[in-house]
């Protein structure tokens, strides 16, 4: 059930792109568009393509960390704080994203784009929470 929610949780990281990242009253604009701005050289317009490689790498790591055998002990547990800590990135991300000038300063607003990588991001936290000492434990036990 954990593998499910965990993958759950990163593909809506990894779709985020798709959905709108900006609303400025009636118009959205896509992580897609808004990464292809000409306006604007700032970094901040490539975090959703950041985000969703991010989401991308997470979904392959995890996916064939469930097809082949788990590591067991710190192994698992070096994966589990390195997967958590992608997932950490991309909450700060998204939040740096909601920060930008360009989104809070001229009238437009954070799209569900960036609410559901941040939601994505949360449940694989939550999910590595409860995985996390488990991992700890096992690599504490002695046959």
């Amino acid at each position: 059930m954990t593998n499910l929610l965990t993958i759950a949780g990163i593909m809506l990281i990894a779709v985020a792109i798709f959905m709108a990242w900006g609303t400025f009253g009636t118009v959205s604009k896509t992580g897609f568009d808004i990464s292809s701005l000409k306006t604007t050289n700032d970094w901040e317009k490539s975090i959703p393509w950041i985000v969703s490689i991010i989401g991308a790498a997470l979904l392959l790591l995890k996916t064939t960390s469930v097809i082949m055998p788990s590591p067991a002990g710190r192994d698992r547990l070096f994966m589990l704080v390195i997967f958590s800590l992608m997932a950490v990135a991309v909450i700060a991300l998204c939040l740096l994203f909601q920060n930008w000038s360009m989104v809070k300063g001229s009238g437009i607003h954070a799209g569900a784009g960036i609410w559901m990588a941040i939601l994505g991001a949360i449940i694989y936290l939550a999910v590595n929470a409860v995985e996390i000492p488990a991992a700890m434990n096992e690599g504490t036990e002695t046959d």
